[in-house]
């Protein structure tokens, strides 16, 4: 099956099995995060420690040296789980040609960032366009 029409077809199966997804999510949710926290903590030390070269301990730190909000707009995070309705947390910002990480960002901004390719010459464009009269 060609990609475009797999990724139509899962799309269409989830619509049509939207129910049984969300019911899933939540008793997901119930069984890992609040009955077994633990294994939480371990899975996403797990991640943080792959994806980034960090520990869910630093990723603790960062989130208290910014007070929880994120590093370019200064607001809290307000995107939510279309099933659970949990916020989510601030998501890792780093670079991606050294892998360093540059603090957490919002959904938002680490969204718009990323659509401008990371590009500093390009978001300095951005900037001088919004300012302009």
């Amino acid at each position: 099956m060609e990609n475009k029409n797999r990724a139509e077809y899962l799309k269409q199966y989830y619509l049509n099995n939207k129910e049984k997804y969300s019911k899933q999510s939540k008793e997901n949710y119930q069984k890992y995060l609040v009955e077994n926290p633990k294994f939480f903590r371990e899975r996403e030390n797990k991640r943080l420690k792959k994806l980034y070269g960090i520990s869910l301990e630093d990723y603790h730190d960062l989130v208290l040296a910014q007070s929880n909000r994120c590093a370019i707009c200064g607001e809290e995070e307000t995107k939510r789980h279309h099933t659970s309705g949990m916020t989510f947390s601030l998501v890792v910002d780093h670079d991606h040609n050294t892998g360093k990480v540059r603090g957490l960002l919002c959904s938002r901004c680490n969204r718009s960032i990323g659509l401008f390719y990371e590009n500093p010459k390009l978001l300095n464009k951005v900037v001088q366009y919004l300012i302009k009269d």
